[in-house]
């Protein structure tokens, strides 16, 4: 369903240009900390700031007795991310010399198995990763405090209505909103220029923008995210919408899936192309992710990706020179009945229910977001802030007007536990015309099919 927001777009508007000054760079405590990619933050403060501690809500143990937070974190393994996360969870500890902070690094795109994993094991951390794509999961695995009861109303009016929809599932607030990242399409504005182009407002114009960038054998006009992973599928599932449909949707109470419809089938033909037919995408697209996206738009291979405005901070921190030569536009539709489309990109932490420092994790989270460290993240990174506070400190830019274009333009994706599953099987049929192993009509049957596969195995 798309939902105009004219009211965000108006309050979003003032928050996107510290991005123009700061593109510059870039588990022991709760129920077991688990292996795999553990980031031990320092003992001591790296700086100072003139953030305060957020109000303590009462120590979980007594004020002088150890405590340690352990947190999945994604963010902690990106740059230029993890060094402002760290410099923040630092600080915190400095000010609470009794706690200290365990990261436990986990890929984006293996968030959601790991976090399955762990609580298999009852190996949570006290506070997690956590996005719109997992909330109905992790509420059917039972492992999401109630984030409302523990940050309290007057804390969560501080926050953006949208925000906190996107966190909730069930009536329940799964997740404290860290920052958001729309969706569009992110391009070389120098490119562009020295090309006499105009961005791209359909799919056709697009497509022979892409051409006139490519130089066969030395770049590329686009980054395709082709691999069979939460990067990939959730690229192509906006693709989807901005032709007209809906992997899932609801239909008289009932899921449902138009992944056979012409449309679907159009919308699988013509990302099949990019690669086999116009040649736009540079060699083994089933293998990039966004990592590999990034550097191409870094190493000046590739001339438009779709992803948010935190990539800007990614692109930079590798090549400080794309500053000033990069543009956004929404992400351009379908010709015939097509729409632009874009998500809010939200992500944010929850805190374990079997925690045993939910007070303190609470703190933590209270300053994670708190006014000068949201505005110094969104400087570092691009991504947005999610509290009023500091949204209203940040501006806009020519580089990044698309982004806060497409806030007109949001949709919400299905929250359905089995969501990573339909996720996997929009992988196989993109990969299956990327590498030219099926027709757009014969991967579409088949995704249609299993998709409705997994509507039924979830009734039952």
């Amino acid at each position: 369903m798309l939902i105009k927001m004219s009211k965000l777009h108006a309050v979003v508007t003032s928050t996107l240009l510290s991005l123009s000054l700061l593109l510059t760079a870039c588990s022991g405590g709760g129920t077991g900390a688990g292996a795999g990619g553990a980031v031990p933050a320092s003992d001591k403060g790296s700086g100072s700031s003139t953030t305060p501690a957020a109000t303590a809500t009462g120590n979980d143990a007594s004020k002088n007795e150890p405590i340690t937070l352990t947190i999945v974190s994604t963010t902690i393994l990106e740059k230029p991310e993890a060094t402002v996360e760290q410099a923040i969870a630092d600080e915190f500890m400095k000010q609470h010399p009794n706690v200290k902070i365990q990261f436990v690094g986990v890929p984006m795109n293996d968030l959601f198995a790991k976090l399955t994993t762990m609580a298999t094991g009852k190996q949570l951390p006290d506070i997690f990763t956590n996005t719109p794509d997992f909330v109905a999961k992790a509420e059917e695995m039972g492992i999401t405090a109630d984030m409302s009861k523990l940050l309290g109303d007057d804390f969560l009016k501080g926050f953006y209505p949208s925000n906190l929809k996107e966190a909730t599932f069930k009536d329940k607030l799964q997740f404290m909103p860290w920052f958001t990242a729309p969706t569009a399409l992110l391009y070389r504005a120098d490119w562009f220029q020295e090309k006499g182009l105009k961005p791209p407002t359909t799919w056709d114009e697009f497509r022979d923008a892409a051409k006139a960038l490519t130089e066969p054998g030395k770049r590329w006009g686009f980054a395709l995210v082709g691999s069979k992973n939460g990067s990939g599928a959730g690229r192509f599932m906006h693709i989807l919408r901005s032709y007209g449909v809906e992997e899932l949707r609801e239909e008289n109470g009932k899921w449902v899936t138009d992944m056979d419809k012409p449309q679907a089938i159009e919308a699988l033909k013509m990302f099949g192309e990019l690669y086999t037919k116009d040649k736009v995408a540079p060699p083994g697209p089933t293998q990039v992710s966004y990592a590999e996206a990034v550097t191409l738009m870094a190493t000046e291979k590739t001339g438009m990706i779709v992803t948010g405005p935190h990539s800007t901070g990614a692109i930079y921190a590798q090549n400080p020179n794309l500053k000033g030569k990069l543009g956004s536009v929404p992400l351009p539709k379908a010709a015939n009945g097509g729409k632009h489309v874009t998500t809010l990109g939200e992500l944010g932490f929850s805190i374990s229910s079997g925690s045993k420092n939910q007070k303190m994790a609470v703190e933590y989270l209270k300053f994670l977001v708190s006014k000068d460290n949201a505005v110094k993240f969104n400087e570092t990174t691009g991504r947005m802030p999610t509290r009023t506070e500091a949204g209203d400190l940040v501006k806009s830019s020519a580089t990044f007007a698309g982004f806060v274009q497409a806030l007109e333009y949001v949709v919400n994706f299905p929250q359905v536990p089995y969501l990573p599953k339909v996720q996997d099987i929009l992988g196989e049929a993109y990969q299956a015309l990327l590498t030219e192993q099926a027709t757009p009509e014969a991967a579409a049957k088949k995704a249609a099919q299993a998709i409705r596969d997994e509507i039924q195995k979830s009734s039952k």
